[in-house]
């Protein structure tokens, strides 16, 4: 079955601001990237879907069943992988995942077998008999990442999964996201834009509690057209104040400057290049914070 996670209507204040405004969504089975900049209400709808906060005015419904503050059913569905994870350092792994799985009604019967089918998607298994606190950064993202799966959770909501990581540790939780999002849906908020643009199947971007996109990343991609150009250092100051730069080096020759435009708006001896989603993250914003 295809897990359906639907947003209506969602309205939330916080302190007195409105930090989600007439939110309208529905996920599916795959990876969904969540992004905006600071304040957007990225964190207040992530509370939400994992019950730490209330609904209060809207509905959210996980697969036909309707979120409410003491619904368990909902719970037991719902993984979540927060920015901060503390952990039991004197423990090992195994004995965490015990303690996690009983907190959330695997039965005892299925413990031993559930867990091991966890900590093999995540490939914990040289880990998961040592003593938590000898674990690196990367692999207690991992473990973090397990305790959000206990239960088959259908719903996995996971909050800067990368901050504090290596590029080789973020290399790994790129190559865990089409496993764990078989049969789960799975959202990711970001700052870290790259780590998401070739595993996420939607994208949304929130602002000041609003949806400003909700579609594919390609698409996304697709709205902008990137060049590059080496220009003399007199040519980039003029640049500076009239087109869009997206970033700039020093070059031997002067500046090479990475820009966006239109083909018919391109200067002379520029060269298209692929876009990054970080390049169409950048002119979304840049536009729409102006």
């Amino acid at each position: 079955m295809i897990n359906k996670l639907e947003i209506r209507n969602l309205n939330f204040n916080y302190k007195n601001k409105k930090a989600l405004d007439n939110i309208n969504l529905t996920l599916t089975d795959g990876v969904v990237a969540l992004l905006g900049p600071n304040g957007a209400g990225k964190s207040t709808l992530m509370r939400l879907l994992v019950t730490l906060y209330e609904t209060s005015i809207g509905e959210i419904e996980l697969n036909n069943i309707k979120y409410s503050k003491n619904n368990e059913k909902i719970k037991a569905n719902v993984g979540y992988v927060p920015q901060d994870f503390d952990m039991y350092n004197n423990i090992n792994g195994q004995e965490y995942l015990e303690f996690v799985a009983k907190m959330r009604g695997v039965s005892k019967n299925d413990l031993k077998k559930h867990i091991q089918k966890v900590v093999s998607k995540v490939n914990l298994d040289k880990f998961i008999n040592k003593k938590i606190g000898t674990y690196s950064g990367g692999v207690k993202r991992r473990l973090g990442i397990a305790q959000a799966l206990i239960g088959d959770s259908k719903l996995i909501v996971m909050d800067e999964p990368t901050v504090g990581l290596d590029p080789e540790q973020r290399n790994e939780f790129r190559r865990l996201l089409p496993e764990i999002s078989k049969n789960s849906i799975v959202l990711i908020s970001t700052h870290i834009v790259e780590d998401i643009q070739f595993n996420c199947d939607k994208l949304i971007i929130l602002n000041q509690g609003k949806i400003l996109y909700d579609g594919t990343i390609n698409k996304f991609i697709d709205m902008v057209e990137v060049y590059s150009v080496v220009v003399s250092n007199d040519e980039f100051e003029y640049l500076e104040r009239n087109i869009d730069i997206i970033d700039y080096r020093r070059v031997k020759d002067g500046v090479q400057v990475k820009y966006i435009g239109k083909n018919t708006e391109k200067l002379k001896d520029s060269l298209r290049i692929d876009t990054t989603l970080q390049d169409a993250y950048i002119n979304f914003l840049h536009k729409e914070l102006k």
